[in-house]
């Protein structure tokens, strides 16, 4: 699969979900190994090859233009974000709960909102935790990409004809949005359930989490929480302890915190056999 494309004429970039490998501008040859694109498109009247998330070649490649190169947007945030990143962002949001939880615990009839709210929060954060480090490792490869593809949960008829133009994109240098619609796939998806988290964890970091009851427990309630307004199966409110929220946020850091261990040794692992 080729990695390096010449553009005959200008390239226009129009969206933030796009980043590339390498790229220049005003090259009146093309670079050694190029494939060469004739855009279908005038900016101004010079011919344009335009990047929109409707109409996009890969982003794994190195994009060489014979005019002009210029961007409306910078990369977004995923693009180039460490595990340092993901973690930190997370970490952040954990934070804000608890600091929410020591600050505004002063009125009675409110405080089993303010606990029932602090879960959905926090296990909210996990949830965007699992979806950038998704992100973080889709986004680092070829292989990891398809990888990625076949392990979110797309329906099986559309995986199997996303892959062809995923393939496309990158052995013909077609235009498609079908990356795009794996990011934007991987952005809406809910990471809300432990067999999930733990599947997408081995799947794409080839890490093992053990079970954990006490996670179990904690995203069963904020679904109730989240779905039933916290109304249990018995008709009964889930009731919580300032203590016991606080513990629950902890458990969730806690667990969070495993995963990035498990990661990081597994990565350090693999660099020593590749020595």
């Amino acid at each position: 699969m080729n990695t390096k494309v010449y553009v005959e004429g200008g390239i226009l970039i129009m969206t933030p979900y796009f980043k590339y490998k390498n790229a220049g501008a005003l090259y009146a040859e093309p670079p050694k190994g190029s494939e060469i694109i004739t855009p279908k498109q005038n900016v101004e009247g010079n011919p344009c090859l335009v990047i929109s998330e409707e109409k996009a070649p890969s982003f794994f490649k190195e994009y060489y233009a014979k005019t002009f190169f210029t961007t409306k947007c910078t990369f977004a945030p995923f693009f180039s974000n460490t595990i340092d990143d993901c973690f930190a962002s997370f970490m952040n949001r954990i934070n804000e709960v608890r600091e929410l939880l020591e600050r505004n615990d002063v009125n009675q009839p409110t405080q089993q909102i303010l606990y029932r709210l602090s879960i959905v929060s926090a296990v909210a954060a996990l949830d965007t935790l699992i979806s950038d480090l998704v992100l973080y490792i889709a986004t680092k490869s070829r292989e990891a990409f398809l990888k990625t593809v076949k392990s979110i949960g797309i329906p099986a008829k559309n995986n199997v004809n996303l892959i062809e133009r995923i393939l496309r994109m990158w052995c013909d240098n077609a235009i498609d949005s079908a990356e795009q619609e794996v990011v934007d796939h991987i952005l809406r998806k809910s990471y809300s359930s432990m067999t999930d988290i733990k599947n997408t964890l081995t799947l794409l970091y080839d890490i093992s989490m053990p079970n954990d009851d006490n996670m179990e427990e904690i995203i069963r309630a904020r679904h109730l929480i989240a779905h039933r307004n916290g109304r249990k199966k018995d008709g009964n409110m889930i009731v919580f302890t300032k203590e016991e929220t606080i513990s629950k946020v902890n458990r969730i850091y806690d667990f969070a915190f495993r995963v990035k261990d498990k990661i990081l040794n597994e990565s350090e692992r693999m660099s020593e056999f590749s020595r």
